[in-house]
């Protein structure tokens, strides 16, 4: 089974800041609903220019999969500005993103992509894309699609609160990944994505007064 791998590009300056905090640390802000959310981004091919990020490209970090990591094709859906950014330049079905800092103990090794020296020998054992969780079958997620359809009935004429019409975007997006046959990493990338915000959606919907969307 292929490993599985994240890479992080950034450049020499930030690198310095990264190698003495041991953290990568929250970046380039994200638009989410409710507002922009600081991010990091990866990508799962190891060429920088899939990233679309200009120069900043010196170094590359190669990741084990951070619990907080989700795959941007369905976690970018939850965001008014999701077609622009992936026009922007770059292959955005490469894309992931984190929310949270991730610490040294995820980093399998560093690179500089100019000479390939490698700038932190105390790497991590690579991980196999189970470290993702979950490969779902269509089944799994025929659930999600039933649990949202009920949870979003909030009105006798069926009106869907925004943020489920959103999280059923990402629904389709998985079924499409699955049908394609999507790589392993991707599809389990995306089930853990989808899950954590139909979670989220679930404590939403249950804080709204009678199950209405308010």
């Amino acid at each position: 089974m292929t490993d599985s791998m994240l890479y992080h590009f950034t450049s020499y300056e930030n690198w310095d800041g990264i190698r003495a905090s041991r953290l990568i640390k929250l970046g380039s802000p994200a638009e989410q609903l409710g507002g922009h959310v600081p991010v990091i981004w990866f990508q799962d091919t190891p060429n920088p220019k899939d990233n679309g990020i200009g120069d900043r490209h010196d170094v590359r970090i190669t990741l084990t999969p951070h619990p907080s990591i989700r795959y941007w094709m369905m976690w970018g859906r939850l965001g008014a500005n999701f077609n622009a950014v992936n026009s922007a330049g770059g292959s955005s079905e490469t894309w992931y993103v984190s929310e949270e800092p991730i610490p040294a103990d995820y980093w399998q090794s560093v690179m500089d992509t100019a000479t390939g020296q490698d700038l932190d020998p105390n790497g991590t054992v690579p991980a196999s894309p189970a470290a993702w969780g979950l490969l779902p079958t269509s089944g799994d997620v025929d659930s999600i699609a039933t649990f949202l359809t009920q949870a979003a009935a909030a009105k006798e004429d069926g009106d869907e609160c925004f943020r489920a019409t959103l999280v059923f975007e990402q629904v389709k997006q998985l079924r499409t990944m699955l049908q394609a046959k999507e790589t392993e990493q991707r599809i389990r990338a995306a089930w853990r994505t989808l899950t954590a915000e139909a979670a989220r959606f679930q404590t939403w919907h249950e804080a709204t007064k009678d199950g209405a969307c308010v």
